[in-house]
């Protein structure tokens, strides 16, 4: 998500008097996403803020719709530096896409899970929420397949089984369902994230608007995945990791590539090659249990059970 580090904010003219300060609106943005801290602003990496010029990579102006904005660039090496040199999270570009299944009644049309149309029809402070906050979202097609698996009435009731079965063929890195609808005098959003052992983590959000009470839920999770994916930086050490099932170079390719841009990978080397396997040497920053952490919420890598003490060890999905 080369995006993470590019913002547009509005602007009454192109005057270097609006300039400066759009700047430094456009560097916060930026620094939300990346830090996964939403109240930026008011961190320790707050003077960062005045420092949009030095960061900033190129900029220009877009006129459409939503008026006159500036678009500006902010250069990633730096902006990863200036948030490791102070000790603030680093939450990198392989971020893992949330495929979310919306349940939405009583907002005036006919009660319905949402693909991606619906959703950006009748639930758009999630979409630009999730958009601030950098967190990539996919939908579900909800054709035939998807109606006979995932019904209304079962989501709204708690069960998510059918969304699993249904998900499996888009094969998505994150399950997130919600449910919304009026409840009284408010409008209650019931978000659930769903893990890959099986476990839940659930949280909620009521207030007066739908569109406040969709934003906050989806504020919280990206709270959530930044908590568990940024890289809180400090020291760096190494570990091994044997992935089996290389059958060719492309196999050899696709898992170095992957391996390298893990969020909390600084370096990634090969210590050795064998039949059908290759053992990585990588350099981690932060907490060492965030690797397996990564690796496990995506699908490229499935772990071995009995891991050797000696390092980590995955097989190669196809």
């Amino acid at each position: 998500m080369r995006e993470l580090y590019d913002a547009m904010v509005p602007v009454a003219d192109q005057s270097p008097r609006l300039r400066e300060p759009a700047l430094r609106q456009a560097l916060e943005i930026v620094m939300v996403r990346v830090s996964g801290m939403r109240d930026f602003a008011s961190s320790t990496g707050a003077p960062l803020l005045d420092r949009a010029n030095a960061l900033l990579q190129g900029y220009g102006y877009e006129s459409g719709t939503a008026g006159l904005q500036l678009k500006a660039r902010f250069d990633p090496r730096a902006i990863d530096r200036s948030l490791r040199e102070l000790g603030l999270p680093v939450w990198g570009i392989n971020r893992l896409s949330h495929q979310v299944w919306i349940a939405i009644r009583n907002d005036g049309q006919a009660s319905a899970v949402l693909d991606a149309g619906g959703a950006a029809a009748r639930t758009s402070a999630l979409l630009a929420v999730a958009n601030r906050r950098g967190i990539p979202l996919s939908f579900p097609d909800l054709d035939g397949t998807d109606r006979q698996l995932a019904k209304f009435g079962s989501i709204w009731d708690g069960d998510f089984t059918g969304i699993r079965g249904a998900a499996r063929r888009y094969d998505p890195d994150v399950l997130v369902v919600v449910r919304v609808g009026r409840e009284g005098d408010a409008w209650l959003s019931r978000f659930t994230l769903l893990l890959e052992d099986g476990q839940e983590e659930q949280w909620s959000q009521r207030h007066g608007l739908l569109e406040q009470s969709l934003a906050e839920g989806m504020d919280e999770l990206a709270d959530r995945q930044a908590r568990r994916f940024a890289v809180q930086t400090g020291t760096q050490q190494e570990i091994q990791i044997v992935v089996t099932g290389i059958g060719s170079l492309e196999d050899y390719a696709r898992a170095f590539d992957y391996l390298s841009r893990l969020n909390p990978v600084r370096a990634a080397f090969v210590e050795e090659v064998g039949a059908g396997q290759v053992r990585f040497r990588l350099r981690v920053e932060g907490d060492p249990q965030l690797l397996p952490r990564v690796i496990a919420a995506g699908s490229l890598l499935r772990d071995q059970e009995g891991n050797p003490a000696s390092g980590l060890r995955y097989t190669l999905s196809r």
